[in-house]
């Protein structure tokens, strides 16, 4: 008998349950772990473990508190690196989300970016996200094209131009809008968004007057997406 090998045993039998998806018995093990060792690496593997337990099953709050237990685990700057780190702080920023934390769950986010900014295009849209719940458009648009310039191959890319556009109609700035979401069917024709792109846009126009154009994109939208909820609207 080990204490330090008996933590290495809960943690990893932990790993093998939260990957089977059983989270409870994987969120049993990591407790035991972290009773056997309360610093170094393998309590940081538990302690992240742990959180992430409580995070897929729904409880943010606790989830939030796990993680930011994390931090305050001995050996934290020596055992993790910059994307584990700056992965915390974005499950953090998702937690403070669901917990309408808008403003907080912006600053969290800016720290996973700040920690590491060449993996974090998932906590720049999520930032976007927050500051257009707070009603900060200005801030959301500033945001997303610092996601478009950064990170141009991002999943999220179509997403950012579609709430761009968004947040320009918010604002009442008719041709920002236009250019987004046609900047959005140019580049991703065939993504979710591009029906409701297509419909913003016919919208848009016949609201500034220019009818024709209106319809001719509505056509746009029923030819090219016929059987689509946007197409029926469109008709």
């Amino acid at each position: 008998y080990d204490r330090s090998t008996r933590a290495e045993a809960l943690l990893w039998r932990g790993e093998a349950y939260y990957r089977k998806g059983d989270y409870g018995k994987a969120r049993n093990d990591y407790a035991n772990c972290l009773s056997q060792s309360s610093e170094g690496r393998t309590a940081l593997l538990a302690r992240y473990g742990q959180a992430y337990c409580y995070f897929r099953q729904g409880n943010y709050n606790e989830a939030y508190r796990q993680f930011d237990r994390f931090f305050s685990t001995s050996g934290v700057s020596s055992y993790t690196d910059n994307a584990t780190r700056a992965d915390v702080w974005g499950r953090m920023g998702d937690c403070l989300f669901q917990a309408r934390r808008y403003s907080d769950a912006v600053d969290a986010y800016d720290k996973a970016l700040a920690i590491d900014p060449e993996t974090s295009d998932y906590a720049v849209y999520q930032k976007a996200f927050s500051q257009g719940l707070l009603g900060r458009y200005k801030d959301k648009i500033s945001t997303l094209d610092y996601l478009l310039k950064h990170f141009p191959s991002s999943d999220y890319a179509d997403d950012a131009l579609f709430e761009k556009g968004r947040s320009y109609v918010q604002l009442e700035q008719t041709d920002g809008a236009l250019s987004a979401f046609r900047q959005l069917l140019d580049k991703y024709p065939r993504c979710s968004y591009a029906p409701s792109a297509g419909n913003e846009i016919a919208l848009l126009l016949y609201q500034a007057g220019q009818t024709a154009d209106a319809v001719a994109a509505y056509k746009r939208v029923i030819t090219t997406y016929p059987g689509s909820e946007e197409a029926n609207l469109a008709s």
